[in-house]
């Protein structure tokens, strides 16, 4: 008799799961197929993102914040250069080469420290994704800005590479604080 019950609360879990899924999470799933919503995920991943980082709780992040975000191991792929962003930033080089020779100039024989190079790249990209100038970055702007599928494809490489997804080393990462 228990073996018939454990069947029939098998069978009704198993059955049961992808409607309880369905009725939670915001609209994951759609369709009859049940294939599953990317671009609400990645919605949800740029809010709680803008969410977490929002120290002064004003629904948008500073600079400070977006360089601390930015920073963060979790969300720093977001902000990798593209080869796009390597196109058309070759002009902006260009211009740029005149400016670094006179500061270049200023302080011979010191060579920008990787450091230096990203705090720079985060603060352009802060400055690229403040769309309206406000000195404020909000979860919309954030969310126009990235390119998710570059960022899955940089994360496939790392993977194929032997590198995981964060950091070097493998993929025996843990979330911030604990946690699996």
């Amino acid at each position: 008799m228990s073996r018939i019950l454990i069947a029939i609360s098998a069978f009704f879990l198993v059955l049961g799961l992808p409607i309880f899924a369905q009725g939670q999470g915001g609209g994951q799933w759609t369709g009859q197929a049940g294939s599953f919503d990317m671009s609400a995920m990645q919605e949800r991943m740029v809010d709680r993102a803008v969410e977490s980082n929002d120290t002064d709780d004003d629904g948008e992040l500073s600079k400070e914040e977006f360089l601390e975000l930015a920073s963060n191991e979790w969300y720093s792929s977001w902000f990798e250069e593209t080869e796009s962003d390597d196109e058309e930033s070759e002009d902006e080089d260009a211009e740029a080469s005149e400016e670094d020779e006179a500061t270049n100039d200023e302080a011979e024989g010191e060579e920008e420290s990787d450091e230096d190079a990203l705090a720079k790249h985060h603060e352009a990209k802060f400055e690229e994704i403040d769309a309206d100038d406000d000195g404020k970055v909000t979860a919309k702007e954030l969310m126009d800005s990235i390119d998710f599928e570059a960022v899955m494809e940089r994360a496939r490489e790392r993977r194929g590479q032997g590198g995981g997804q964060r950091g070097q080393g493998g993929g025996n990462w843990q979330r911030p604080g604990g946690g699996g």
